[in-house]
């Protein structure tokens, strides 16, 4: 040993030179703020020295992260990549209004109130279709919500709420007609019947008031009740037409015919008895 130079020189073996090298390299260009300036190779080589042991504790401390950037070389550093959604705010949009088309479809049917029981199953087969499409929009807008647009939650919500409120509409008026059916067909035969019968009553009545007539008599006081027990049946007259409007109104234009035609007969009789009454009155006077 000629000097205290000599005692430092780094020996022969420079397998572990050259990693101390490049590691106080990195630490002294990418951590300043734990070493201030660079230090000789001799230094670090001391296992004895106290500085090397808490150069060793300061860079254990850093973050795993910022410790692997720091062995980086210079010329190598990682630049983060921002992440590009899968899908677009157009392709968003498109889903979303193809699911809000497909609820409007469907709301249109409901308010039909003469919707029949296979056209709305086939409107919420229809709007049910659309189901896949409202997860995929909410999977979207999870993505969306994740790199801060929260927009897409909102319309998925909205659309979400719409979609089960009309779908659920439509299932109970589904369940409405199929239990209307049976209760529509007893009205029917149960219409049927009360028309026949008034048109009887009424025939009925005009046919008495005209066989009095055509007797010809002179008695004022018979056609004044006759006239008077034909009128009697007007509220049957307001009834059987109120039965052969609805009667029109499902297909059957019979019911209406057959008022028409005994309206004639009615109105036919009733003036003539009204004016065999004023005939008779003014033969009186003179």
């Amino acid at each position: 040993m000629d000097s205290g130079e000599d005692l430092y020189a780094p020996p022969e073996n420079h397998s572990t030179e050259q990693p101390f090298a490049a590691s106080g390299q990195s630490i002294r260009s990418n951590s300043a703020d734990v070493v201030n300036e660079a230090l000789p190779l001799s230094a670090l080589r001391s296992s004895s020295d106290s500085s090397f042991h808490g150069i060793n504790e300061k860079v254990c401390d850093q973050p795993l992260a910022a410790l692997e950037q720091s062995m980086r070389p210079a010329d190598t550093v990682a630049i983060p990549i921002e992440e590009t959604p899968s899908t677009s705010a157009a392709e968003f949009n498109k889903l979303a209004d193809e699911v809000r088309a497909a609820t409007d479809s469907a709301e249109k049917v409901l308010e039909d109130y003469t919707a029949e029981a296979d056209q709305l199953q086939k409107a919420k087969e229809k709007l049910e279709s659309q189901e896949p499409t409202l997860s995929k929009l909410s999977d979207m807008a999870t993505a969306m919500a994740q790199s801060g647009d929260t927009d897409g939650i909102d319309v998925v919500s909205s659309l979400a709420q719409q979609f089960e409120g009309v779908r659920c509409a439509i299932e109970d008026r589904i369940d409405d007609v199929a239990h209307e059916q049976p209760a529509e067909e007893e009205a029917s035969t149960t219409s049927d019947a009360e028309f026949n019968r008034l048109v009887d009553e009424v025939r009925a009545a005009t046919d008495a008031a005209e066989s009095v007539l055509f007797e010809g008599t002179s008695d004022v006081d018979r056609l004044q009740k006759t006239r008077e027990a034909l009128e009697s049946h007007e509220p049957a007259w307001t009834k059987l037409t109120d039965l052969a409007m609805v009667r029109v109104h499902s297909g059957d234009t019979d019911g209406y015919d057959v008022v028409s035609s005994l309206s004639e007969q009615y109105e036919a009789v009733r003036f003539a008895i009204v004016d065999r009454i004023d005939e008779l009155r003014s033969e009186v006077r003179f």
